[in-house]
């Protein structure tokens, strides 16, 4: 729902903002408990950015492509672990 109503573009863009700020975090964590809440907080933004790709990946590309175009997102991830 937040999604549709801010756009992908800015949803994303605040979702990296976001990550980059939690990451960033990290360097001052001092305890467990802090570790935790951080680590939960990065989860959260690491969760919407998937769905916002794809929004923005079914607007930008017509519907005979879409299918194509979202396997290839979706392979991404496991062929940079095999060339990784």
């Amino acid at each position: 729902i937040a999604l549709d109503r801010v756009g992908p573009r800015r949803w994303i863009a605040c979702l990296m903002v976001g990550w980059g700020l939690l990451s960033t975090g990290m360097l001052w964590v001092e305890s467990a408990r802090g570790f935790y809440v951080l680590r939960f907080l990065l989860g959260v933004a690491e969760a919407g950015f998937f769905p916002g790709i794809l929004v923005f990946l079914n607007r930008w590309y017509p519907a005979r492509r879409r299918a194509q175009v979202t396997a290839l997102f979706a392979i991404a991830v496991p062929m940079a672990g095999v060339l990784g």
